[in-house]
């Protein structure tokens, strides 16, 4: 019994002391240019099937303190869609799914409507599996209700209506 834990310790010695090594000679990990990082990005949006979908340039814009910038004009939030599309870039999703969840979180801040939380809650349960994994519902909600006036108005306007028709 000795012996057997011996040569395990002695094993995960060996098994550690190799995981650290360096090789000297290791290029560094080339950097990406901004042209390469877009035609990565436009290959990946080509593996959804899409024609004519822009990603936004960058989330970094604010726009409307409530609804954000929507430059590409599909209704969703310039920063929302950049981190929800950086989040599943590499997870096998379509663009169907894609934009269920860019749908949902119209749901939670809408423009022309009042948020219904059992909708955004049964819409999200219609998400695939996938999407659930990367993110949840709470991570959406903080991802859309991202500042103090975003989320006052939300939870001063949220309503429970009960009905699940999304």
């Amino acid at each position: 019994m000795l012996n057997r834990k011996i040569l395990a310790l002695m094993l995960s010695s060996l098994y550690l002391a190799g995981c650290g090594g360096s090789d000297d000679n290791q290029e560094p990990p080339k950097e990406e240019t901004y042209a390469e990082y877009n035609q990565r990005l436009s290959d990946k949006i080509d593996g959804f099937g899409i024609s004519g979908y822009e990603l936004p340039v960058s989330g970094d814009a604010i726009g409307d303190p409530l609804y954000g910038l929507d430059e590409n004009g599909n209704g969703a939030r310039d920063d929302v869609e950049f981190v929800l599309f950086h989040g599943l870039k590499d997870v096998a999703v379509t663009y169907d799914e894609f934009s269920s969840v860019l749908e949902l979180t119209k749901l939670i801040l809408p423009q022309n409507s009042i948020p219904d939380v059992t909708k955004i809650e049964c819409k999200y349960n219609t998400l695939s599996e996938p999407i659930k994994a990367q993110f949840t519902l709470t991570d959406l909600n903080r991802l859309v209700l991202n500042t103090n006036e975003r989320r006052q108005w939300y939870y001063e306007n949220a309503i429970l209506d009960g009905g699940c028709d999304v």
